[in-house]
């Protein structure tokens, strides 16, 4: 027997459905979902549908989906994510993990608490740094464990193209007065500029499956932790890309939701964690592409709308279109380095800097640390942690190199370091003048017991990057090149008296 999904819907708007001495239920519609939630339970059916983008239009087809949908959000959110149950009809009634016949299937989910979502959160100003770099790492750690496939990087353009294709057919009229060809055009021309770096990191491993919708609609605070949830199971091409992109999607959220700085905060510990410097020209690309996503979908529900909602739609369409030309634009870099010995408090001055300016932020502790990882990988041993000589050349090396791409792909950098050698300090200030860029020194200090303290308290405490210990601070204040006067036009003192003296 087959039963109109509109009758099982009718169903589990009821609590008798369900099995449960409840007798509120609450539900919720989106354009692909029905949601009910009962008790501490979400119940989300797929409604039988299908368009161009996906199909639910049998019940193998939902079956599948769902089980798809457990399976992939089950890698950000294990704990929210419970089962796959069937709804079953026996003797005239519907039941929830009943016995009969299956008639529909549901994923079964933990209820989060509302204005959990992580959009809701940022409205309500209750977003601290810290979740973001906790969430940072969630999203690294999935993408690093995630399966690695292969994506034609013609594929990759088609969907950017699909987004002015739509957008062409929605506006119509409105297209000169949104003024987006030129968007269109460097689209194109970016591309085909950096084309052999996308098929380059499609054929390295970076193309993977993963989330395809993450913003901050789709993320929620769950036991005290922001995690992602909701991600794309009903397309292969929305969700097999390029973990930049996933991680661009974010960035540009909270960069249309006004929060520039935790944009920057949650980019900057992305990058400290996978090391993912060395192609950030295709960031500014990604950055645009989700941008235009987000407009096509606004401007897609616009002609499905009416009266207020429609307006409410055309001006999303119009601040996604802006903000994808200001996102675009690439802006004159400035490279700034830190000077100070161990425990100065560079990396949280640092940070402050990252979030205020947007800067890509360098760090010699963690690069020492990949390191030390990526030889001891090559080796099966263990490798000790070393401050000597040629060590602390390498990195600098590594960190000159790095700042040099992520400079002309047009990001300012801010390199955390010692800094205590002239000569790192004027191969950076080399490295600015060959780019003409502005180059600064932000200088830390502090009195040697405060030296002394932060740095017991970080061993105590643990889980930072820094292994400096009081013994490589001795050494550090013995052999320091203290700043010529020649630096001193250029360079910022920031003590514990004063954070922004010059």
């Amino acid at each position: 027997m087959n039963f109109d999904q509109a009758a099982v819907i009718a169903a589990l708007s009821h609590c008798d459905a369900y099995g449960v001495d409840s007798k509120e239920i609450e539900i919720h519609e989106t354009h692909i979902s029905w949601i009910f939630l009962i008790d501490q339970t979400a119940y989300k059916l797929k409604k039988a549908l299908s368009n161009d983008f996906l199909d639910y239009s049998t019940l193998e087809k939902r079956e599948h989906y769902c089980r798809e949908e457990l399976r992939l959000d089950s890698r950000f959110a294990p704990e929210l994510y419970m089962d796959v149950v069937p709804v079953t009809f026996d003797k005239g009634q519907f039941y929830v993990q009943g016995v009969g016949q299956v008639v529909e299937w549901l994923v079964k989910m933990k209820r989060f608490e509302p204005g959990a979502l992580l959009s809701e959160r940022l409205g309500k100003g209750v977003v601290s740094p810290q979740e973001i770099d906790q969430l940072a790492h969630v999203v690294a750690n999935a993408h690093g464990a995630a399966v690695a496939g292969r994506s034609k990087q013609q594929q990759i353009l088609e969907a950017a193209r699909d987004n002015f294709r739509t957008l062409a057919s929605c506006l119509s009229a409105n297209i000169e007065d949104l003024s987006w060809s030129e968007l269109k055009a460097w689209t194109e021309t970016e591309f085909q500029e950096h084309e052999r770096k996308f098929r380059a990191r499609a054929e390295s491993g970076f193309v993977r499956e993963c989330h395809g919708d993450l913003h901050a609609g789709n993320i929620v605070s769950w036991r005290g932790s922001l995690v992602p949830f909701d991600g794309i199971e009903f397309c292969d091409e929305f969700r097999w890309i390029d973990v930049l992109s996933d991680t661009a999607f974010l960035v540009m959220d909270l960069i249309h939701r006004g929060y520039p700085a935790l944009a920057a905060q949650f980019l900057n510990t992305y990058l400290e964690v996978t090391g993912d410097y060395e192609d950030l020209e295709l960031l500014r690309w990604y950055l645009v592409y989700r941008a235009m996503v987000r407009a096509k979908v606004a401007a897609l529900l616009m002609m499905q709308s009416t009266g207020g909602q429609r307006q409410a739609a055309q001006t999303e369409v119009q601040q996604y279109i802006f903000l994808a030309e200001e996102l675009r634009r690439s802006h004159i870099p400035r490279l700034w380095i830190t000077h100070g010995v161990s425990g100065s408090g560079k990396s949280t001055g640092s940070m402050a800097m990252v979030r205020d300016q947007g800067a890509i932020r360098l760090r010699s502790d963690v690069e020492r640390k990949r390191y030390d990882v990526l030889i001891s990988s090559n080796t099966g041993f263990p490798v000790q942690v070393r401050y000597d000589k040629e060590s602390v050349q390498r990195i600098y090396r590594r960190l000159l190199e790095l700042a040099r791409r992520i400079l002309k792909a047009g990001f300012s950098v801010i390199v955390d370091a010692t800094f205590l050698d002239r000569g790192q300090r004027d191969k950076f200030r080399e490295l600015a003048a060959q780019l003409r860029l502005e180059f600064a020194i932000l200088s830390f200090q502090a009195p040697v017991e405060t030296l002394r303290s932060r740095i017991n308290d970080r061993l105590t405490q643990g889980g930072g990057p820094s292994d400096a210990g009081l013994d490589v601070l001795k050494l550090q204040l013995q052999t320091q090149e203290p700043l010529g006067e020649d630096e001193l036009s250029h360079t910022f003192i920031i003590s514990e008296e004063c954070d922004t003296s010059r």
